[in-house]
């Protein structure tokens, strides 16, 4: 019979989440983009107050409404620590209007802290100040099959920032404009396939567009555009296992 087990957390989720497990899957820490939770489910060490400003603020009870706006990345030939790229919302003047995320950060967590439950030893390092588009982090592993790609979109233009993480550091950002222009609307979702061979993305308001991708030089090409014209306002992307098919969902369709 299946047993289902309900477990209440300290940390409540909108759109924004990200998570780690180790080699044989147990959970290290996860992050609503305010703050982020240890496998005791409790705040890690220096944890808190990610990003601070008003929107972490209001928002921190619930979790951030980015996205994909939060990524975790081991460090290449080491274990204990691992980097998590996350970005916040901008908020104009009045402090209701949004304005594209303005800057992609980065902390540094060591698992060899706090007896294994981890603690934040860099906290909110300014990666990129740019015009972002809502999060729509992703990441791929490099083909020599220790290093990583991360890759996000500036807003409202076909321009892509590519970073390189190496044992060496954080390099970059590369930048390569290439595909359709995005226009901005609605929340929607990228995606590598499993083989890292090709990146697509699915926007409501944009379609889809799919990317041959080299991961030897972290460059996109021949980006294909298929018209979708669906009125959702959400929609997300994924691979098949084999990364043969590519599925997209809206609210009302699955292509």
């Amino acid at each position: 019979l299946l047993s289902i087990d309900t477990l209440h957390l300290k940390m409540s989720f909108r759109d924004l989440n990200a998570s780690i497990c180790d080699s044989h899957g147990k959970l290290l820490f996860y992050t609503n983009g305010a703050w982020i939770a240890n496998s005791a489910n409790d705040t890690m060490l220096n944890g808190n107050d990610l990003v601070p400003g008003v929107y972490a603020t209001n928002w921190k009870s619930d979790g951030f409404r980015i996205p994909q706006g939060a990524v975790i990345v081991p460090f290449p030939n080491d274990s204990t620590k691992y980097y998590l790229f996350h970005e916040t919302v901008d908020l104009a003047a009045n402090g209701q209007t949004v304005i594209p995320c303005k800057k992609l950060f980065y902390s540094v967590i060591d698992m060899s802290l706090d007896n294994g439950l981890g603690g934040v030893t860099s906290k909110n390092i300014v990666l990129l100040n740019d015009t972002l588009t809502y999060g729509s982090l992703t990441i791929c592993k490099h083909a020599n099959g220790r290093d990583w790609w991360l890759l996000c979109h500036r807003a409202y233009s076909n321009l892509f920032f590519e970073f390189l993480i190496s044992p060496a550091g954080i390099f970059g950002p590369f930048t390569q404009n290439i595909g359709s222009v995005l226009h901005g609307g609605g929340a929607g979702q990228v995606s590598f396939s499993p083989d890292g061979n090709k990146y697509a993305r699915y926007f409501p308001d944009d379609d889809i567009d799919i990317y041959d991708f080299d991961r030897c030089s972290g460059l996109l090409s021949n980006s294909i555009h298929i018209p979708v014209h669906d009125s959702a306002f959400a929609g997300g992307i994924s691979f098949s296992p084999n990364s043969r098919y590519l599925y997209v969902s809206s609210e009302s369709y699955l292509y």
